[in-house]
C-alpha cells in the first residue's frame, strides 16, 4: 500500500463514483483525504467502463474490458447470469456447480 503524497499517511481503497453509475476502488488518505487521481485518470477509469453495444448474428453483445473481467474471475466460457432491474441490465458470473 502507497503513502500519501501530502501527508505521508498511509493511503486506503475506497469505492469512489466515476460518474453516474460507474464506481472505481481509489486510494485515498484517511488523515487529509487527498486522491492522487488526476483528472486524466479519472477519466481513462471512466472511459474504461464505457462500451458501445455491437451486433453479432441476431444478438446485441457487449464487450467487458480485461481488467474488469480479470477483477471479477470472468473468463472465456464463464457462465453469467443476466437480470433486468429498473436501473439497466445485471451481468454476474454464475457460481460453480448452480443449476
Amino acid at each position: 500500500m502507497e503513502t500519501c503524497p501530502v501527508c505521508n499517511a498511509q493511503l486506503v481503497s475506497e469505492r469512489m463514483s466515476l460518474s453516474r453509475g460507474v464506481f472505481a476502488n481509489v486510494e485515498v488518505c484517511p488523515r487529509c483525504q487527498e486522491q492522487p487521481l488526476d483528472d486524466q485518470e479519472r477519466e481513462a477509469l471512466r472511459q474504461l467502463f464505457l462500451r458501445r453495444a455491437f451486433r453479432i448474428g441476431g444478438s446485441i453483445a457487449v464487450r467487458i474490458p480485461m481488467p474488469i473481467a480479470q477483477t471479477l474471475g470472468i473468463r472465456e466460457g464463464t457462465k453469467l447470469n443476466v437480470c433486468v432491474s429498473e436501473k439497466g441490465i445485471l451481468l454476474e458470473p454464475r457460481q460453480e456447480g448452480a443449476a
